[in-house]
């Protein structure tokens, strides 16, 4: 049973990586569901990773935010996708530099913190980057749509990456308790 909710899970967050080019409302969605099915992985009735229901609810309530917040766009903004590729590529990067977190503190709570600022300045970057091109000059530092652009596409994007995060920074620990 826990090697079909891992399998889900990944299918999950990939279909949710997916979702983050096209139907940015379902990403963070998927990833809760992925991250709720890790949770549900136990071994003799002992969790193999501690994701409890406080940290469930809490990335729910974020999920829910989200939700609202890409419902409530015009949907100029909501159809756009310009940009998209360098967010998330910008996001997977910073979550690799924030796993390195690993190497400077053993605390759990100051990996996941490395990790979600990483993926923030990733998402920033990336965009940054995307607006340095001939197609991202109308959403350039200045043109007065940059912030409204990058909030409306980022924020989506950091919560789907930072469930991920999460649940590999916690796989992660896991293994290295383990292993001691």
């Amino acid at each position: 049973m826990n090697i079909f909710l891992l399998v889900a899970s990944i299918l999950l967050w990939v279909g949710s990586i997916w979702c983050l080019y096209g139907r940015l409302i379902v990403a963070p969605a998927l990833s809760l569901v992925a991250l709720f099915l890790l949770s549900l992985m136990s071994d003799n009735g002992v969790p193999l990773l501690p994701i409890n229901g406080v940290m469930l609810s809490s990335w729910f309530a974020l999920s829910l935010l989200v939700a609202v917040i890409c419902y409530l766009q015009p949907e100029q903004i909501s159809r756009q996708t310009r940009g998209m590729l360098y967010i998330i590529v910008g996001g997977f990067t910073g979550m690799a530099l924030g796993m390195l977190g690993y190497s400077v503190t053993s605390s759990v709570s100051l990996r996941y913190s490395c990790m979600a600022l990483s993926i923030a300045a990733g998402i920033i970057f990336g965009f940054l980057l995307y607006t340095y091109t001939p197609q991202g000059r109308q959403v350039k530092p200045g043109s007065g749509f940059f912030v409204k652009y990058l909030l409306a596409k980022g924020f989506p994007t950091l919560v789907t990456l930072m469930q991920m995060g999460i649940a590999l920074v916690i796989a992660i620990a896991m293994v290295n308790v383990n292993a001691l």
